[in-house]
C-alpha cells in the first residue's frame, strides 16, 4: 500500500491505519471520534484484496488551527443540508484534513451541534426557521421556497407532491386557500 500526504519530510509524525469492513456502520464515527485520542484524520482508501478492506489513515496532531465547512460557513439552513457538507480542518503544522459531518457523532443542544476535535471544539448551527405548520414543500424548513410552493398552487391550481400540502395551505384557517393564506404565511415567516 502506498500513501502520499502533504506533510513536509522534516516533520516527524506517527501514522495510524484503521481497517474498516466495507459498508460497516461507524465509519464516520471513527473519523469524528479520532480527536478524543489526539489523532487527526488524513484520508482513506482501500486494500485491493479479497475481501476488500477500506483503510482510514490518522496521524498525531497538536490541534487544529482552523476549521470551516466546504460551503465556508458553520451555519446551515437544515440538518440535511449540513450533512451534505464536510469540514476542512487545518492543523497547527498546516496539514489539512477533510471530515464528514454526521450528527450521530455530535452532541446536540437545540439547533447547535458540537464536535470535539483535537484541541478545538467546533459548533455547527441550524438557522433555518422550523415551523412544520407552514412547510408547504415538505423539506423540514419554513422559508421562501414554501411561499413559492403556495404561490404556484394559487396561480396554477396544481397540488404539489407534499401529501400534507392541502391541509397546510389554509394558513389562516378560514377553510379556503387563497391570497389571504399567502399573506398570513408571509407574516408568520417574518415574525
Amino acid at each position: 500500500m502506498h500513501f502520499a500526504a502533504s506533510v513536509p519530510p522534516a516533520r516527524k509524525r506517527l501514522l495510524y491505519c484503521h481497517y474498516v469492513r466495507p459498508r460497516r456502520r461507524g465509519h464516520y464515527a471513527n473519523i469524528l471520534d479520532a480527536g478524543n485520542y489526539g489523532l487527526a484524520y488524513m484520508g482513506g482508501g482501500f486494500i485491493n484484496s479479497s475481501p476488500r478492506y477500506w483503510v482510514q489513515l490518522f496521524t498525531t496532531s497538536q490541534g487544529f488551527a482552523s476549521v470551516t465547512s466546504s460551503s465556508g460557513s458553520l451555519t446551515f439552513p437544515s440538518v440535511e443540508t449540513m450533512q451534505k457538507e464536510y469540514l476542512i480542518c487545518t492543523d497547527k503544522e498546516g496539514v489539512v484534513s477533510y471530515l464528514p459531518i454526521d450528527v450521530s457523532a455530535m452532541t446536540q443542544n437545540g439547533d447547535s451541534f458540537t464536535l470535539e476535535l483535537v484541541g478545538r471544539t467546533v459548533t455547527l448551527t441550524i438557522s433555518g426557521k422550523q415551523d412544520p405548520t407552514i412547510d408547504m414543500n415538505g423539506d423540514g424548513q419554513a422559508g421562501v421556497s414554501d411561499m413559492q410552493c403556495l404561490f404556484d398552487y394559487l396561480v396554477t391550481g396544481k397540488v404539489p407532491a407534499n401529501a400534507s400540502f392541502m391541509k397546510l395551505a389554509d394558513v389562516n384557517g378560514d377553510n379556503e386557500i387563497n391570497i389571504l393564506d399567502y399573506q398570513a404565511m408571509y407574516q408568520r415567516l417574518k415574525s
